[in-house]
Protein backbone atom coordinates (compact mmCIF):
# COMPACT_ATOMS: atom_id res chain seq x y z
CA UNK A 1 0.00 0.00 0.00
CA UNK A 2 1.27 3.49 -0.79
CA UNK A 3 1.38 5.74 2.27
CA UNK A 4 2.73 9.18 3.04
CA UNK A 5 6.36 8.68 4.02
CA UNK A 6 7.45 12.30 4.45
CA UNK A 7 5.87 15.74 4.42
CA UNK A 8 7.32 19.21 3.96
CA UNK A 9 5.43 22.25 5.18
CA UNK A 10 6.38 25.82 4.26
CA UNK A 11 7.15 28.30 7.03
CA UNK A 12 7.88 31.99 7.04
CA UNK A 13 9.31 31.64 10.56
CA UNK A 14 10.89 28.28 11.44
CA UNK A 15 11.10 28.94 15.20
CA UNK A 16 7.44 29.98 15.31
CA UNK A 17 6.43 26.80 13.41
CA UNK A 18 8.60 24.65 15.69
CA UNK A 19 6.96 26.05 18.81
CA UNK A 20 3.43 25.82 17.37
CA UNK A 21 3.63 22.15 16.26
CA UNK A 22 5.57 20.92 19.29
CA UNK A 23 2.80 22.35 21.50
CA UNK A 24 -0.11 21.37 19.23
CA UNK A 25 0.80 17.81 18.28
CA UNK A 26 3.71 17.05 20.63
CA UNK A 27 6.05 16.55 17.69
CA UNK A 28 9.81 16.46 18.28
CA UNK A 29 11.36 18.98 15.88
CA UNK A 30 15.08 19.55 15.43
CA UNK A 31 17.15 21.96 13.35
CA UNK A 32 18.61 20.44 10.20
CA UNK A 33 19.91 23.71 8.73
CA UNK A 34 19.16 27.44 8.75
CA UNK A 35 16.51 26.75 6.11
CA UNK A 36 15.01 23.43 7.30
CA UNK A 37 13.66 21.70 10.43
CA UNK A 38 13.26 17.92 10.78
CA UNK A 39 10.13 16.51 12.40
CA UNK A 40 10.32 13.18 14.22
CA UNK A 41 7.12 11.13 14.57
CA UNK A 42 7.35 7.84 16.48
CA UNK A 43 11.15 8.24 16.51
CA UNK A 44 11.22 8.28 12.70
CA UNK A 45 12.16 11.21 10.49
CA UNK A 46 8.73 11.88 9.01
CA UNK A 47 8.64 15.43 7.78
CA UNK A 48 9.89 18.91 8.08
CA UNK A 49 9.49 22.62 7.62
CA UNK A 50 11.25 24.63 4.95
CA UNK A 51 11.85 28.37 5.01
CA UNK A 52 9.93 30.54 2.54
CA UNK A 53 9.40 34.28 2.28
CA UNK A 54 5.65 33.96 1.66
CA UNK A 55 3.07 31.18 1.93
CA UNK A 56 1.20 30.63 -1.32
CA UNK A 57 -2.06 28.65 -1.37
CA UNK A 58 -1.82 25.04 -2.51
CA UNK A 59 -4.43 22.69 -3.90
CA UNK A 60 -2.76 19.69 -2.24
CA UNK A 61 -4.12 18.52 1.12
CA UNK A 62 -2.45 16.12 3.54
CA UNK A 63 -4.53 15.19 6.56
CA UNK A 64 -3.06 14.58 10.01
CA UNK A 65 -5.01 12.17 12.17
CA UNK A 66 -6.13 13.53 15.54
CA UNK A 67 -8.19 12.07 18.38
CA UNK A 68 -10.52 15.04 18.87
CA UNK A 69 -11.08 17.58 16.09
CA UNK A 70 -12.82 20.29 18.19
CA UNK A 71 -10.11 20.08 20.89
CA UNK A 72 -7.35 20.25 18.26
CA UNK A 73 -8.94 23.28 16.59
CA UNK A 74 -9.36 24.98 19.97
CA UNK A 75 -5.72 24.31 20.83
CA UNK A 76 -4.55 25.57 17.42
CA UNK A 77 -6.45 28.84 17.99
CA UNK A 78 -5.01 29.19 21.51
CA UNK A 79 -1.51 28.91 19.96
CA UNK A 80 -2.24 31.63 17.41
CA UNK A 81 -3.79 29.61 14.57
CA UNK A 82 -7.07 30.32 12.79
CA UNK A 83 -9.91 27.91 11.99
CA UNK A 84 -10.59 27.67 8.26
CA UNK A 85 -13.18 24.87 8.26
CA UNK A 86 -15.00 23.56 11.33
CA UNK A 87 -15.47 19.81 11.86
CA UNK A 88 -17.67 18.29 9.18
CA UNK A 89 -18.77 14.78 8.35
CA UNK A 90 -17.47 12.89 5.35
CA UNK A 91 -19.97 10.10 5.93
CA UNK A 92 -18.68 6.66 6.82
CA UNK A 93 -15.12 7.93 6.39
CA UNK A 94 -15.18 10.10 9.53
CA UNK A 95 -14.72 13.83 9.96
CA UNK A 96 -12.39 16.53 8.68
CA UNK A 97 -11.52 20.14 9.48
CA UNK A 98 -8.77 22.60 8.64
CA UNK A 99 -6.90 25.45 10.23
CA UNK A 100 -4.20 27.95 9.39
CA UNK A 101 -1.04 27.83 11.49
CA UNK A 102 0.89 30.84 12.78
CA UNK A 103 2.68 31.24 9.42
CA UNK A 104 -0.55 31.05 7.33
CA UNK A 105 -0.02 27.45 6.21
CA UNK A 106 -3.28 25.48 5.77
CA UNK A 107 -3.37 22.22 7.73
CA UNK A 108 -6.06 19.56 7.37
CA UNK A 109 -7.01 17.15 10.16
CA UNK A 110 -9.06 13.93 10.21
CA UNK A 111 -10.72 11.80 12.88
CA UNK A 112 -12.96 8.76 12.77
CA UNK A 113 -15.12 10.33 15.53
Amino acid sequence: MHTVCHFDLPSTNLEKSKSFYEKLFGWKIDTFSDEYLICMLNETESGGFYKVDKITPSLVSIYFQVEDIPATLEKAVSLGGKILNEKRSIGEHGYIASFEDTCNCKIDIWSQN
